[in-house]
């Protein structure tokens, strides 16, 4: 598989983690998946033999983007036809005399 593809996928998965167990911080996990993919690609200039290309990062950040985009949209849909109800008891259902 080219490189790109398998940069791509690994943040899609990365990315499909994050907004699954977070998913109020759809666009943080963009940004810091972007600035992770940079960050490794710059760390390799320091790995003898190794490269920096910026094709794989944009591969990195272009994966990172479509999952939080696609499960942004989807875990929105998702919470409009299924309402989460707070397990916590209301005030009206109280039994311990408060």
């Amino acid at each position: 598989m080219p490189g790109g593809i398998e940069h791509a996928l690994a943040y899609f998965g990365t990315a499909t983690l994050f907004m699954l167990g977070y998913d109020k911080k759809g666009w943080e996990t963009a940004v810091g998946l972007i600035a992770y993919s940079g960050l490794l690609e710059v760390l390799q200039l320091l790995v003898p033999g190794r490269t920096a290309n910026f094709a794989d990062m944009l591969a990195s950040g272009s994966g990172a983007l479509f999952g939080v985009t696609l499960w942004a949209v989807l875990l929105k849909q998702g919470s409009q036809q299924y309402p989460i109800r707070s397990a916590a008891p209301s005030d009206s259902t109280r039994h311990d005399g408060a």
